[in-house]
């Protein structure tokens, strides 16, 4: 049984916006737990060397440090593309398997 569908039916709406309330500030409580008491340790930072990366690696830090912009650009909608990609991959995924499923019984 789903239990998130089965507390939905018996939680009326004000109770939900209650319950996600507590569980918004639960969450930054947390956050602000870790970014202000906890004591971080200092990590080493690992230098890389720039001769040792690819060219598609170079072209992307020399894109990043000289044109910010267009880089965020690029990343964003490559980011959207890669969803909208899967999304489509997944929609013909669930097309065939519906087809073949239906062939079967």
């Amino acid at each position: 049984m789903q239990a998130g569908q089965k507390l939905g039916e018996s939680i009326d709406s004000a109770s939900l916006k209650t319950l996600l309330a507590v569980l918004l500030l639960a969450v930054g409580i947390a956050i602000a737990y870790d970014a202000f008491f906890v004591e971080h340790t200092v990590k080493e930072i690992i230098k890389i060397d720039v001769n040792n990366l690819n060219p598609l690696s170079m072209f992307i830090k020399k894109l990043s440090a000289e044109m910010p912009i267009l880089y965020g650009l690029f990343s964003i909608i490559f980011a959207v593309t890669l969803g909208v990609g899967a999304a489509f991959i997944r929609r013909f995924f669930s097309n065939l398997r519906k087809k073949y499923l239906s062939k079967a019984a």
